[in-house]
């Protein structure tokens, strides 16, 4: 039987590295949620996935890979880097191949805001 963990006050210079860190992190990370591998809790283990341009989610192995260095290729062909905040986002999603498909002219639904058909498919 576990016992349980004491937590205690961090003292400040403990907060003060804390912060640094977190401030180190936030300079490294990508301003998309899309075109990404991410960590994803699934049946109480850790997996790996990647999230595609068109917002598909792929388990780790030889197709997320393909898609990856495909969608990498295209960001970086329109300008877009990966591995920085600055340029990383994508401001005109309407412009790029898996939305420019999808985009109406009612405001109202979801594709006119290029949200993937996967995020739009968990909204039904």
């Amino acid at each position: 039987r576990k016992r349980p963990r004491i937590r205690r006050q961090l003292t400040g210079p403990e907060k003060a590295a804390v912060r640094r860190k977190r401030q180190q992190l936030a300079k490294k990370a990508v301003s998309r949620r899309v075109a990404l591998w991410r960590s994803q809790l699934q049946d109480g283990e850790q997996q790996i996935v990647y999230v595609t341009l068109g917002g598909v989610v792929l388990p780790r192995g030889g197709r997320a890979f393909k898609m990856a260095t495909a969608d990498q290729k295209y960001l970086k062909a329109n300008g877009i880097v990966s591995f920085r905040p600055t340029n990383s986002s994508i401001e005109a999603p309407e412009e790029l191949r898996p939305y420019a498909a999808r985009r109406g002219q009612d405001p109202l639904e979801l594709a006119y805001w290029c949200i993937p058909e996967s995020v739009e498919a968990c909204y039904r």
